[in-house]
């Protein structure tokens, strides 16, 4: 739901939006933790793709896939030449995500383009965050 719902938004507004998501099998997401990866995620990217007008064509990518025992999330969009914005809460509840299922983020921006990734442990049973 939350994919279709920005994937609209995104094409609204005019930008490019591809997705490549594989799930395959059951993970052991949280419902509510997969959401608020992807909302804030997505959200973030619309925003920095709608905020600059150096790009010709703003586009939106997602890439998701398991990885021997991770489950590997790549959120790649077109955004200005700037530096890294500071972190919100958006990116807090990300990581916050992350941390909970023995994952790591990584942020980077070169060349017109900001990706997020995340690696989440798929192995291991997820912390009781609270």
């Amino acid at each position: 739901a939350v994919l279709t719902s920005k994937k609209s938004l995104a094409e609204q507004k005019g930008i490019r939006f591809t997705a490549r998501v594989d799930i395959g099998e059951e993970l052991p997401f949280e419902k509510a933790d997969i959401c608020a990866i992807f909302a804030n995620a997505l959200d973030n990217a619309l925003t920095a793709c709608c905020e600059h007008s150096e790009c010709a064509e703003p586009f939106v990518r997602i890439s998701c896939g398991r990885q021997g025992d991770f489950y590997l999330l790549e959120f790649v969009n077109s955004c200005d030449a700037g530096p890294l914005p500071p972190p919100g809460l958006g990116l807090t509840n990300v990581r916050t995500a992350a941390e909970k299922y023995h994952g790591t983020v990584s942020i980077s921006k070169q060349n017109g383009e900001f990706k997020l990734a995340l690696l989440l442990n798929i192995s291991l049973p997820p912390d009781d965050i609270s």
